[in-house]
């Protein structure tokens, strides 16, 4: 439970600082539940087919799974909007960030 509070703090701190459309909490709340599933089931089975391509690529292939991983889990979600690849691969960083800090010191 702890992980997933940590988690949406982190999605509600990183859309603030990149600018993302959202109608309410109940989107930001769907958006980090469906985020935490796929993270648990699909990210690591993807990671695992991909890692040829993302061996090769120094691990930038890991930004553009979590970009594309991102865009999916916005569109499922209603009222979440994520304007381009590019403000998507922005979330994904400033995601990744907040949620290292957030986890790394136990805030």
């Amino acid at each position: 439970m702890i992980h997933f509070i940590l988690s949406f703090s982190a999605v509600f701190l990183s859309v603030k600082l990149v600018g993302i459309e959202y109608a309410g909490w109940g989107a930001l709340l769907i958006f980090t539940l469906i985020l935490a599933l796929m993270n648990a089931t699909v990210k690591p089975v993807v990671k695992f087919i991909t890692w040829p391509i993302n061996f090769l690529t120094l691990g930038i292939f890991h930004l553009v799974l979590n970009v594309l991983l991102l865009m999916l889990i916005s569109s499922l979600t209603p009222n979440f909007t994520l304007v381009s690849f590019w403000q998507a691969a922005v979330f994904a960083v400033v995601l990744s960030v907040t949620e290292w800090i957030l986890y790394k010191f136990d805030i």
